[in-house]
């Protein structure tokens, strides 16, 4: 292997070590971002079970699988900053294992729910439609603040769950060494439009949903079709973004 090359690798490698450097969250924050995530997903799962909204149901399943990889990132962090364990990198790795599985968990949920939705459309008749949608709508408010909490504080849930993903895949695009931007310019160029679209997608249908219901926009007849249709039509623009996550 001749010099260039070794002197290239070296490169490479002192490279990624500093991306991976600038894009750590300390344990502090995730833990902060968790219990406020933990915290607003029951109280939705609650408001849920009460009103009888699906499309609120699909948005608890999402704040479940937010959850989950917050869970795993801080037990990755805590068991990575062990030095008393020799053998790290099974832990290291235990973040993209851990997002791997809670996608499963979501898209069985995701099923589930579909199911509930479909027999909502089919049994309108004798079974209990969405209520209380005033309600529904100051908890995706509350919602809302959270992760703009999250998004100042991590990035927001999926640029955290992406960042999981790609942390064992080396990174192309090295800046300059004669670049040097602030560090709201480098945080907002890390954002992505699609991460932010995925992370309020929830909140648009829930909210949207409700407000059709509280303001009586459709006939009283049509009315009880709205949760379910919109449910699913939440549930399989969840799913799709989700496909990047997947193939990386």
């Amino acid at each position: 292997m001749s010099v260039d090359v070794l002197e290239y690798d070296l490169l490479m490698s002192s490279l990624a070590k500093k991306n991976n450097a600038e894009d750590a969250v300390s344990m502090s924050r995730l833990l902060a971002v968790l219990v406020l995530t933990a915290a607003v997903t029951i109280a939705e799962l609650v408001l849920a079970q009460v009103t009888h909204s699906i499309t609120l149901l699909v948005l608890v399943h999402q704040n479940i699988y937010n959850v989950l990889t917050l869970v795993v990132s801080c037990v990755t962090r805590a068991k990575g900053e062990d030095r008393s364990l020799k053998n790290t990198f099974g832990w290291r790795r235990m973040e993209v294992v851990g997002s791997i599985a809670s996608l499963v968990f979501l898209f069985s949920l995701c099923f589930a729910t579909m199911i509930e939705a479909l027999q909502t459309v089919f049994h309108t008749s004798h079974l209990d439609t969405m209520h209380h949608p005033d309600w529904i709508m100051l908890l995706v408010g509350v919602h809302v603040a959270v992760w703009l909490v999250s998004f100042f504080v991590i990035g927001g849930y999926s640029y955290q769950q992406s960042r999981a993903v790609r942390q064992g895949k080396p990174n192309k695009q090295h800046a300059r060494p004669e670049e040097t931007d602030s560090a709201c310019c480098s945080f907002m160029k890390k954002t992505r439009v699609a991460d932010v679209t995925r992370d309020l997608c929830g909140c648009v249908f829930t909210f949207l949903t409700s407000s059709l219901v509280y303001y009586q926009v459709v006939t009283e007849d049509y009315s009880a079709y709205l949760d379910p249709l919109i449910s699913m039509v939440y549930i399989v623009f969840f799913i799709w973004t989700c496909v990047p996550l997947v193939k990386e």
